[in-house]
């Protein structure tokens, strides 16, 4: 009998997370979640931090669990900051404070992004007819200007 129940129980849950919907863009949480993990190490500690932050959540994040778009996002809004620094620099010749950190180079990046999106739980998303693009883009400049507004707030 408890052989049976451990079974249906199984069952139960396996068919749970196979059911799982998705909305067609990240929740407003996850976003705050992003702007909270990089906004904490980075405005205390520096650029270094921010993404020695995002290392840290990809290392110790479930990458099955919702959680793991906090992670990404706040990856995609570091590099994407990274890309305008360096963007500068090759332009202006302006100081660029993410040289030298591999984990923001663009192909670093953009190797790791597409190994992400690989992963089950956006093919899921994909299945429904999510397009994964306009699921994380429009918020990438909401968690770097978030960043930027919480590190000016506690500026004394």
């Amino acid at each position: 009998m408890k052989k049976i129940l451990l079974i249906l129980a199984v069952i139960t849950i396996s068919t749970q997370a196979r059911a799982e919907t998705f909305q067609k863009q990240i929740p407003q949480e996850r976003v705050q979640a992003a702007i909270d993990l990089i906004a904490n190490a980075d405005c205390k500690y520096g650029l270094k931090a921010g993404v020695r932050a995002v290392y840290e959540c990809y290392k110790h994040t479930d990458k099955n669990s919702p959680q793991f778009e906090v992670c990404m996002l706040a990856d995609m809004s570091v590099s994407n900051s990274a890309g305008y620094y360096q963007d500068r620099h090759d332009a202006l010749g302006d100081p660029n404070p993410y040289e030298g950190i591999p984990f923001v180079d663009n192909k670093t990046y953009l190797r790791r992004i597409a190994h992400y999106l690989a992963l089950p739980r956006f093919n899921k998303m994909k299945e429904q007819g999510i397009d994964i693009i306009k699921y994380f883009k429009p918020n990438i400049d909401k968690v770097t200007d978030g960043t930027n507004a919480k590190c000016k707030a506690k500026e004394p």
